[in-house]
């Protein structure tokens, strides 16, 4: 323990990145966003993505830095069939369009139209595609706090 005490004895550190517990006198200390099932604990509104990439195999699938482009591009990637299977009962998205529909984002490659989401909604998705697909990801972000996240998957 004496290993991390600073010279007068004391441990400092911000205490927003971690949860603290105490237990029969021991104290607990894990880091809050230290893998994707935090991601839904996190608010990624107003953040910033500084590198992305995501790869299925050897093919680069997305390096964009705009959540709603790199879900764009996920969606060109991965089947329809899964598409309808896990979105056709949301109403936001549209797999009997045949062209595109005022104030949706429109899926050339696979004829569906979509409506965008918030950044918390749609980094919860590329996460969900990504493991359902077993892509590989690279996902570096910066929150609005300034708090950087890695993500590599």
């Amino acid at each position: 323990m004496d290993n991390i005490l600073d010279e007068k004895g004391e441990i400092s550190f911000n205490i927003n990145d971690y949860n603290i517990t105490f237990e029969n006198g021991i104290c607990t200390i894990k880091r809050k966003y230290n893998s994707l099932t935090s991601v839904k604990d996190i608010e990624f509104k107003n953040s910033d993505i500084i590198q992305c990439y995501i790869k299925n195999g050897d093919k680069l699938v997305s390096d964009k830095t705009k959540y709603s482009s790199i879900l764009a591009d996920i969606y060109n990637e991965v089947d329809l069939e899964y598409l309808m299977k896990k979105y056709s009962k949301l109403k936001s998205y549209n797999f009997d369009a045949e062209e595109r529909i005022k104030n949706f984002s429109w899926n050339e490659i696979h004829k569906f139209a979509w409506r965008s989401k918030e950044s918390n909604n749609t980094i919860k998705d590329i996460i969900d595609i990504v493991k359902d697909n077993d892509f590989r990801m690279l996902l570096h972000i910066t929150l609005e706090n300034g708090k950087e996240l890695k993500y590599n998957v």
